[in-house]
């Protein structure tokens, strides 16, 4: 049985903003810090994208170096239909601990 084909194709423009910067301390023990905002409309969809991050990296080594931090992630996305609108909020905040291993 053949259900058919479609193709879409969308190309634009998204606002956002991003700011972001890092602070040496030391010469091994870096902070990292950033966030920002983006905003999405398409067809029956509208959202927004929110995100904030601060890092604090040690490198012990030459290639290798260990971060602690925290991020927050928030998404607001509205559904709008000529007959029911749904709402959804998701929040991610919360620590986070990485290897970084660099070149």
């Amino acid at each position: 049985m053949n259900l058919g084909s479609a193709e879409e194709e969308l190309l634009a423009p998204l606002p956002n903003i991003y700011f972001g910067g890092a602070y040496a301390l030391q010469e091994n023990l870096i902070f990292y810090y950033g966030g920002g905002w983006m905003s999405l409309t398409y067809g029956d969809y509208d959202g927004e994208l929110y995100f904030a991050r601060g890092t604090l990296e040690y490198w012990p080594f030459d290639h290798v170096g260990l971060g602690v931090g925290c991020a927050y992630t928030q998404a607001d996305i509205e559904y709008v239909t000529n007959n029911k609108k749904e709402r959804y909020n998701l929040k991610m905040p919360g620590p986070m601990i990485y290897l970084a291993v660099g070149f």
